[in-house]
């Protein structure tokens, strides 16, 4: 016989990340497709303990990094960081006869390089400096926190969780090591041999690396609905 007694009430915290995780369900990434599986409850526990995240993927063997990472930055980050920034945006576009936001995106190299060399010059504005401030906070805070997940936890060097960027700036929380460190530099260089050897063995690698980012997200969940 139903009895409304013998059903559980969820609590505000559970109904939260119920919401949230609604919310990054419904997330697509610049070309359509959601947040990747093996990152989606890390993302929805960093977001419910102050986290912001603007991009992610749970890395993959073949195209992207090959181990997961997650993008964290404070919202509403200001339209100019730099005094002129935007008339250096709009006078290299008519230089180089493209849109002002292909110089922004960097959609034409030569313009956002030579843009942002002269931008760098002039002061950051009260705004922007406002906003790394609060950047540096959250590289903080996220460095605390992952000092604590690991005071009594030991996994290879490669398989830990670091924290790569400026503290007053966006940032990423990923893992990989020399595998995370191959793809950086694919990039900025292009494949070689070296690079490709590096990347031999990881199909087994891949998912110890998956694996711990989602330790870590169980770790702030925990956090969360003890706090």
């Amino acid at each position: 016989m139903y009895n409304p007694e013998q059903i559980k009430q969820k609590s505000e915290k559970e109904i939260k990340w119920e919401e949230q995780f609604i919310k990054i369900e419904q997330i697509g990434d610049a070309i359509g497709r959601g947040i990747d599986k093996k990152v989606k409850e890390t993302i929805v526990a960093l977001n419910l303990n102050g986290f912001p995240t603007i991009d992610s993927c749970e890395g993959h063997i073949e195209g992207g990094y090959p181990a997961p990472w997650v993008g964290i930055e404070v919202d509403n980050e200001p339209e100019e960081k730099y005094f002129n920034q935007n008339n250096i945006f709009k006078k290299l576009a008519e230089k180089y006869g493209v849109s002002c936001e292909e110089v922004k995106n960097g959609d034409h190299e030569k313009a956002h390089q030579e843009a942002w060399r002269e931008i760098v010059k002039n002061k950051k504005t009260p705004e922007c400096k406002q906003w790394e401030k609060e950047n540096k906070k959250l590289f903080i805070k996220l460095s605390k926190l992952l000092n604590e997940f690991y005071r009594d936890r030991k996994v290879p060097d490669n398989v830990k969780l670091v924290i790569k960027g400026m503290a007053g700036d966006s940032f990423r929380v990923h893992n990989g090591g020399d595998d995370y460190k191959a793809r950086e530099l694919e990039i900025r260089f292009g494949k070689s041999e070296a690079l490709k050897k590096q990347k031999e063995g990881i199909e087994q690698r891949l998912p110890l690396y998956q694996k711990e980012m989602q330790e870590f997200g169980k770790f702030l969940k925990e956090k969360y609905f003890r706090g």
